[in-house]
């Protein structure tokens, strides 16, 4: 446990050192229909391929309106367990987050593997 406490520390002094500015802003709409949804049977899933950027995982996730200590959280849950649940909303809303996880990915040059689930 103490590795995960001292790893979470190293990310969040990068991560502080390296604006997040260079990933796009999430549309305030989008992120106002995530939180009102009361749809969960859909939920996104990112999948850990062993080859993303962890530190961009958590910028991403930072983008997207975690906080930095949740976004290290769901990156090293992401890394333990393969996968994560990052939203729970109406299908054509996670399309459009997962719209938008695949251009900030592209615009980075990496790949993030994204799933949508019927629960």
């Amino acid at each position: 446990m103490e590795r995960n406490h001292a790893a979470s520390r190293a990310l969040l002094v990068q991560l502080n050192k390296k604006s997040i500015a260079d990933l796009d802003e999430l549309s305030e709409g989008l992120w106002l229909s995530i939180k009102s949804s009361s749809n969960e049977s859909w939920a996104l899933e990112v999948i850990d391929d062993g080859v993303m950027p962890l530190e961009f995982i958590v910028r991403l996730f930072v983008k997207i309106g975690f906080s930095c200590e949740d976004s290290i959280r769901l990156m090293m849950q992401l890394h333990k367990r393969g996968a994560v649940l990052l939203a729970k909303a109406d299908e054509d809303i996670l399309l459009a987050l997962q719209d938008y996880i695949n251009a900030q990915a592209e615009t980075h040059d990496t790949l993030i593997l994204t799933n949508i689930l019927k629960i």
